[in-house]
């Protein structure tokens, strides 16, 4: 051009409209020499990069990426006086990272950061705008909802997090931490308790549906804390016909409740095809005054051992004098097991009932020698049992003493101390 700058200006903007975008920035970079007049080096890097997305980028970014860089060209063109403040090694690598390829993403998830950096530079500037809302939004749909909370467990100056945990504790963002294999046990105890409760049922959902022991075992564990509110969700669902382990895991949670649902009946899975399901729904009914000693009398008549002791140890607590019977019967029943005929002799020995006095005698009397006196009966855990429990109620009955002097004369060791040890306490 001759020296001419103005010649250098008209084709340069000629080059604009008809060369391609690389062409266009060597004859930028070549005026900049010959003019003896520096380029902004940040602004080189954003047009490289903007020639970068011209050429490799998307479908939707290439045009507009083309577009903004012949802009930006025509409006240096009108003069260039700033001087390039960066050191020769720094300015090196960022033209370096300005001239790398850009890279498309289309993993979900990979760049987490970002989004969280927003959300945080949001709650501590109290703008809790679009901007952050979208970055919320991105991160539950990447499944970053643990970085999140974790996020908001730190103060936040002044900002109101009200509606930021309404999103976090609604039900699609429960049942989305609820889902995986394994879950996120993590994140759930922690918003645990700012669940609604209408964000249980997905929990409720997950753990009728899972495959895993483990997965339900955990979402057993959490759902037993759940508010008495959940109570008429979970009656609700009993009424369905499911299968019978989610009857035993909802009755589970209901008898973890702090209370049971108004007008709710046990009744209907006392009668259970399955042991498992009857144990859950006589510890349900244990529970309800009006069927406590329906309850205790079926739990101790019960095929299963593990029932039977859950009545029994109920009954520890309380006996009605209708119960009593049953109870004396197992205690007195060879067939009944060891620890069971134990654990109904304690009941006996906590009745003050004459009923269960004559129970307690008949097991330790073990009627006379060949000399014609009075003996004890065969020593066993349930003639330990049974001394124990007449000298703590009965050592004022002459019945009883009789058979205690026995006890405490006798050369065993464990027999003198079921008696004495008992006297003294």
């Amino acid at each position: 051009m001759g020296g001419d700058n103005a010649q250098r200006a008209r084709f340069a903007i000629d080059a604009t409209h008809g060369l391609a975008v690389d062409a266009v920035l060597d004859i930028v970079r070549a005026m900049a020499d010959a003019s003896h007049k520096t380029v902004s080096d940040p602004l080189v890097r954003m047009l490289s990069k903007l020639a970068q997305h011209a050429e490799q980028g998307t479908a939707e970014a290439r045009p507009q990426a083309d577009e903004a860089l012949r802009e930006q060209v025509r409006a240096l063109l009108e003069g260039w006086t700033l001087d390039d403040p960066n050191p020769d090694a720094y300015g090196l690598a960022l033209h370096r990272m300005a001239a790398a390829s850009p890279v498309h993403s289309t993993q979900p998830g990979q760049q987490a950061t970002e989004p969280l950096r927003i959300v945080q530079t949001a709650l501590e500037t109290g703008a809790l705008g679009f901007g952050a809302w979208r970055a919320i939004e991105r991160l539950v749909a990447e499944q970053h909802v643990g970085d999140l909370v974790e996020l908001l467990g730190s103060p936040a100056g002044g900002t109101d997090i009200g509606p930021l945990w309404t999103r976090i504790t609604s039900p699609d963002v429960v049942r989305q931490l609820a889902s995986i294999e394994p879950p996120d046990f993590t994140t759930l105890d922690r918003v645990l308790p700012r669940l609604p409760v209408d964000a249980f049922e997905p929990l409720l959902d997950v753990l009728g549906a899972s495959e895993s022991r483990t997965t339900r075992r955990g979402l057993l564990d959490r759902l037993t804390r759940a508010p008495r509110e959940l109570g008429p969700v979970i009656a609700t669902r009993l009424t369905h016909a499911i299968p019978w382990y989610v009857t035993r895991n909802l009755l589970l949670i209901l008898d973890g409740l702090p209370a049971l649902p108004d007008g709710f009946r046990a009744a209907t899975f006392i009668a259970h095809e399955d042991a498992r399901v009857r144990r859950e729904a006589f510890k349900v009914a244990l529970k309800v005054p009006a069927e406590r000693e329906r309850a205790l009398l079926g739990a101790l008549r019960d095929a299963d051992r593990r029932t039977v002791r859950l009545g029994l140890t109920a009954a520890l607590e309380e006996c009605p004098a209708s119960v009593l019977a049953v109870v004396a019967e197992l205690a007195r029943h060879p067939g009944t097991a060891s620890e069971l005929r134990v654990l109904a002799i304690k009941v006996l020995g906590r009745v003050k009932n004459t009923g269960a006095l004559n129970a307690l005698l008949q097991l330790v009397d073990g009627g006379t020698n060949w000399l014609g006196r009075q003996k004890l009966a065969t020593r066993s855990l349930e003639l330990l049992a049974a001394l124990m429990a007449l000298a703590a109620g009965w050592r004022n009955d002459m019945r009883a003493a009789a058979l205690l002097a026995l006890a405490a004369a006798s050369n065993d060791p464990d027999v003198r101390n079921a008696a004495s040890g008992a006297i003294k306490r």
